[in-house]
């Protein structure tokens, strides 16, 4: 009995978890189309191109110039759960068109090329209302 009481619980302390995704949006403020993608970290461990699957340019995610793209990230279903994102950051590597043209994913991924890193904690990411934007001026 008692274990089946202690399995009810841990399910129900499961179950109560808040399971909404997160909806994240990305804006590229730049006159040139970006290529981003976003991954979920450790502070110390930093995203490398060399931890993209190995795919080809055209299954990144590409957002024209002034444009934006709308996704809901979301981990075993417990992306807004603190204990998930205690201690983890979103991190986005964005590649310009014209550095995507130049350069084959796999040179991208040796030599560790990108045009910009962004690196949001939770924290930061609701102040930024779940937005990231991608801009030219500061590189």
């Amino acid at each position: 009995m008692k274990k089946i009481f202690f399995f009810l619980l841990v399910l129900l302390s499961l179950t109560s978890c808040n399971d909404e995704p997160i909806d994240i949006t990305v804006y590229n403020t730049s006159e040139e189309t970006v290529g981003c993608f976003v991954a979920v970290t450790f502070p110390d461990s930093l995203f490398v191109p060399m931890s993209i699957p190995d795919n080809d340019w055209d299954d990144l995610i590409k957002i024209p110039p002034y444009g934006k793209w709308k996704f809901r990230y979301s981990v075993y279903g417990l992306t807004q759960h603190e204990n998930f994102w205690t201690g983890r950051v979103l991190q986005v590597l964005f590649f310009k068109q014209s550095t995507m043209e130049k350069y084959s994913l796999q040179e991208v991924k040796e030599k560790e090329i990108f045009d910009k890193r962004i690196i949001l904690s939770n924290q930061m990411l609701e102040i930024a209302n779940y937005c990231v934007a991608y801009t030219e001026d500061d590189e």
